[in-house]
């Protein structure tokens, strides 16, 4: 499959990357975006930029931008290809507003997190209209990264990013406390705080 991502930042960067990490072929993969910082990145992964006057049969498109640029992206890729097959990245935006400009479009919502780099992402789906044959595809290209949730209801999504999309931060806050605490036990001592902190990651 030939997979487009409209936008080229963090989330966009750590799902190629996971995705060639997967053994994923780099000429499957393709970018729109005309930040200079994002494509010095994506030339480094070896990913080419699409030409929108290109001939090219374009499987899925992942709409990777912020939120005030969703909608825009959105057109401009209604405007330039056929029957496109939508992924959304983009939090906040509901799925009526896209669906509002266009019903007909195989659309769905995505929420991957950056984890996805490693191949130990976690991606919520909530599915609007992608034909189940196209959904199972697009299924098993996020597996590729990771753990796939499925979702029945939209709202869930908001749920997912907050608890998952946030979860290292919370974590790495949690352990920061713990830290404290075990450096009273340790009388400061830093080293031996951090070997006790591994032992018990290991043993969880």
């Amino acid at each position: 499959m030939n997979i487009v991502f409209y936008g080229g930042g963090n989330i966009a960067q750590a799902f190629i990357e996971g995705l060639i990490n997967s053994g994923y072929k780099k000429n499957n993969i393709f970018y729109i975006d005309r930040n200079l910082k994002n494509k010095n990145k994506l030339k480094k992964l070896k990913i080419k930029s699409l030409n929108n006057k290109e001939s090219l049969q374009i499987d899925l498109f992942i709409l990777a931008v912020k939120p005030k640029d969703a909608i825009h992206a959105y057109k401009d890729i209604l405007k330039n290809y056929r029957n496109p097959k939508i992924v959304s990245f983009v939090a906040g935006i509901r799925t009526n507003k896209y669906k509002h400009i266009n019903k007909k479009v195989e659309f769905l919502r995505a929420m991957p997190n950056t984890s996805s780099k490693f191949n130990l992402g976690i991606t919520a789906i909530y599915n609007s209209s992608f034909k189940k044959s196209n959904l199972l595809k697009v299924i098993n290209i996020f597996k590729k990264v990771g753990i796939v949730m499925q979702l029945e209801k939209e709202s869930k999504i908001d749920t997912f990013t907050g608890i998952i999309g946030s979860g290292p931060a919370y974590f790495f806050y949690l352990l920061k406390i713990y830290e404290k605490k075990l450096l009273t036990l340790c009388n400061g001592n830093k080293k031996e705080v951090n070997a006790i902190i591994v032992n018990l990651m290991k043993g969880v």
